[in-house]
């Protein structure tokens, strides 16, 4: 394979100045006989726009941009664009740096940056979230584990199941957004839980996901899974005589980041959604 690494000397906010370059230096590589060409990092808006990231106008007008980049370059060998993408979830900073994949017309895959610098001139930590790997776990008050080795941590730390485990999560009320790149979901859903020990001890709960999902050699795999807790009761009791507080860190095993602690029935808290409001627009 014949990999060509575009040289080209982008303008900050430029937006259709860079995509020409790009373009331009993308038919080079394709004369020479590239296979997949590769441009430097946030070539299509520049590096580094600072402030520019915190419009919302801009990073929308970036995307639009790469559209019309990739259909024009759908005849010419596959590149990589670095680029400011959105970041889908509800927590940390707004924007990844990542380098998206164009081929044949379309948007592909993105690739997240994972160690951002932030020193001398270089400030990406303040506008960037850094890339944890696309498996993340938060369930309740137990905090963050992060990556693939941790989260099996995490359920190994329950041990094995013994004879009378009922570990019931009934998934209800599910809501799904794909995004248009086929690539990327997120879902909101209810789930109502019966959990216990037979002879011990015997819980209903309910609690509300909000999941990231991503696509990947066509199979759709989570990113990120987000319990938040309702509320969990005793079975011969019910909700309206006892429930338990939010179930907090594991004292023997600390999360990779810990998270804050919210409010769980009796208390109200409505878990943030990852879409608007249908009929009122807002978020």
């Amino acid at each position: 394979m014949k990999i060509a690494l575009l040289q080209v000397n982008p303008t900050v906010g430029d937006l259709t100045g860079n995509a020409r370059c790009i373009l331009d230096a993308l038919q080079q590589a394709a004369a020479g006989g590239a296979d997949l060409a590769a441009t430097p990092e946030l070539a299509l808006v520049g590096y580094l726009p600072r402030d520019l990231l915190l419009s919302g106008g801009f990073i929308r007008r970036s995307w639009e941009v790469l559209e019309t980049l990739a259909r024009d370059a759908a005849s010419l060998p596959p590149v990589l664009v670095g680029v400011p993408e959105p970041n889908p979830s509800d927590e940390g900073r707004p924007l990844f740096n990542s380098a998206v994949l164009l081929r044949g017309g379309r948007i592909e895959q993105r690739f997240r940056k994972a160690l951002l610098p932030t020193y001398d001139v270089f400030d990406e930590d303040r506008y960037f979230e850094p890339f944890h790997g696309a498996q993340v776990l938060e369930i309740n008050g137990r905090g963050r584990f992060i990556g693939h080795e941790r989260i099996r941590e995490y359920m190994r730390h329950f041990g094995p199941p013994k004879p009378g485990l009922l570990m019931n999560h009934m998934q209800l009320q599910p809501v799904i957004h794909v995004d248009p790149d086929g690539l990327h979901a997120r879902a909101r859903v209810r789930a109502l839980m019966m959990v216990g020990q037979m002879g011990d001890h015997a819980r209903w709960g309910e609690a509300i996901y909000e999941n990231n999902y991503l696509k990947e050699d066509g199979v759709w795999k989570i990113a990120r899974l987000k319990a938040w807790q309702v509320f969990y009761t005793p079975y011969d009791k019910g909700w309206g005589v006892e429930v338990s507080p939010l179930l907090s860190e594991f004292g023997d095993f600390p999360p990779d980041e810990p998270i804050e602690a919210y409010p769980v029935f009796p208390d109200y808290f409505c878990p943030p959604y990852h879409y608007r409001n249908p009929v009122s627009g807002r978020e």
